[in-house]
């Protein structure tokens, strides 16, 4: 039985609290055990099912076991999303290196142009994961679902990069956290935001289908409803 008022608050504090730093050594366990390169994608995909089912209020499953059998079911195919991302950074570092050593117009231009497409992907980054265990879809629709869920979304994306720099400084400035948290905050940060970014497109559409189904009903029918709305006003 959990204690309630004061002491269950703290309970259940301190309760996250081990949870988010238990999930964050078997994320740094598991990348070891893929030898750091072809553990990490699959142990990212692993937290953040984990985290999901805590925001959906799943928390019967043992932790340690849906984070052991996600990370074996998905490791060829979050290996896969790894490089995929993996890559696409590893251009963009080498542009930006290239940009670097241009001069005038035609570094502005290239700058400008680097800048945007960094923008790009790192709204990308920021969803693909809750996006890759959220839904069901095709390899690369991934990529194309997070960017434009992101895009959509403007002021809970902005608030999830300006979290992930908060989060940056504070590890920086205590780096003792980061074997405990510095990988199960910022999956909880990116999970929790985009859940809601989820949230809102659903309500955005259900609001639009019923625009829809308004807008299509016949002539007659929405002379009906007028004037059944009429008899329900007072007469003047």
């Amino acid at each position: 039985m959990k204690p309630d008022g004061t002491m269950g608050k703290i309970y259940q504090i301190a309760d996250w609290i081990t949870k988010l730093a238990y999930v964050n050594v078997l994320w740094l366990l598991f990348s070891l055990l893929g030898l750091i390169v072809f553990g990490v994608a699959p142990a990212s995909v692993a937290l953040f099912t984990v985290i999901r089912k805590w925001r959906l209020k799943d928390t019967d499953a043992s932790i340690f076991s849906t984070f052991a059998a996600t990370f074996r079911k998905e490791y060829l195919r979050a290996n896969k999303l790894g490089f995929v991302i993996g890559v696409a950074g590893l251009v963009l570092f080498v542009d930006y290196k290239y940009v670097a050593g241009l001069e005038g117009v035609a570094y502005f231009g290239s700058m400008v142009m680097l800048m945007i497409v960094t923008v790009i992907y790192l709204i990308t980054v920021m969803y693909v994961l809750p996006v890759y265990v959220h839904f069901e879809l095709k390899f690369f629709q991934y990529f194309k679902h997070a960017f434009v869920i992101g895009v959509a979304n403007p002021l809970v994306t902005a608030s999830m990069g300006a979290g992930a720099l908060v989060l940056y400084f504070v590890m920086i400035r205590f780096q003792g956290l980061i074997p405990f948290f510095g990988i199960s905050l910022l999956g909880y940060l990116f999970m929790n935001g985009s859940m809601r970014s989820f949230r809102l497109i659903l309500a955005k559409q259900k609001k639009l289908a019923t625009q829809v189904k308004e807008d299509a009903q016949p002539a007659g029918a929405k002379e009906k409803g007028d004037q059944t709305k009429k008899q329900l006003l007072p007469s003047q």
